[in-house]
């Protein structure tokens, strides 16, 4: 399952944010996230990332997620420790 994020990926989305996320757990598919047309986030999108990728991690599910986040916010990626969303691992 492919999962695109653009847009307004703010606390102000969270919970839609929040829901396609469990949508996409609830899918027996794998899950591939992408990140190329976010115009705007902040930390609440990568807190809803990080449970994400650790409810996958414990259930024996992968989630997989492309280092497409545009350059823009690879600051805030790096200093939330999610510099790999850019590339940067």
């Amino acid at each position: 399952m492919k999962l695109d994020f653009a847009g307004d990926c703010s606390v102000s989305v969270a919970a839609e944010v929040k829901a396609r996320l469990l949508e996409a757990y609830a899918s027996s598919e794998p899950v591939e996230v992408g990140f190329a047309g976010v115009s705007a986030l902040d930390m609440s999108f990568f807190e809803l990332l990080h449970a994400a990728k650790k409810t996958f991690a414990e259930n024996g599910r992968e989630i997989v997620f492309q280092s497409d986040l545009p350059e823009e916010f690879s600051q805030a990626a790096a200093w939330a420790g999610w510099g790999g969303l850019c590339g940067d691992s």
